[in-house]
């Protein structure tokens, strides 16, 4: 309640992603998609009181941007990023997924043609699937060497999550006759 001189302060600005995910509360401010903040100069980014975070519909907090180096410097904004289950990810995401998330690929074996769809990694609520839609149709990749294109589980976007992440792989049976691995013989007699 006394006059601030306002060249001892920078705008710093917090935000969530993506849009209509969340919301965020500093202070006074409740349930705001971004806030600016008045912050002292001079003052380290690791002393600055980040807003608390509210998820909003199927979405779940996740994890806040990388924090900068140093101090604060005008302008600079911190982004929030939320999450829902189904939601494709980078694998190679270092953050932790929320909890009761887990990290759900889709990869390709042995004689399955390409599509866009394999190799993608997706976060899981425990208890839900995986959409049908984000599995490829399968196809062999050459019908002279392969047959009987099949996941390594039957229907996986039947499959409810359990408590671990999962790698569901498409493979197909080889036709080419390999005498060392022979699976199923008839002798035919006259």
């Amino acid at each position: 309640n006394k006059p601030i001189n306002r060249d001892d302060y920078v705008v710093v600005g917090f935000k969530v992603t993506p849009k209509d995910s969340g919301t965020l509360t500093l202070g006074d401010q409740a349930n705001k998609a971004v806030i600016s903040a008045l912050v002292k100069k001079d003052t380290e980014w690791a002393k600055v009181t980040l807003p608390s975070t509210n998820d909003k519909g199927d979405y779940t907090f996740w994890h806040w941007d990388k924090q900068p180096a140093g101090n604060v410097t005008d302008g600079q904004v911190r982004v929030a990023t939320f999450i829902k289950s189904g939601d494709e990810i980078d694998p190679n995401d270092k953050n932790p997924l929320p909890t009761d998330f887990h990290k759900v690929t889709v990869a390709k074996g042995t004689g399955i043609a390409d599509d866009a769809l394999f190799g993608k990694t997706y976060a899981v609520k425990k208890g839900d699937t995986l959409a049908k839609a984000k599995f490829p149709e399968l196809q062999v990749s050459d019908t002279a060497k392969y047959k009987n294109p099949a996941w390594d589980v039957e229907n996986p976007w039947t499959v409810a999550v359990a408590d671990a992440d999962v790698t569901y792989t498409a493979s197909a049976v080889s036709s080419a006759f390999d005498k060392d691995n022979v699976t199923d013989m008839i002798v035919k007699t006259q």
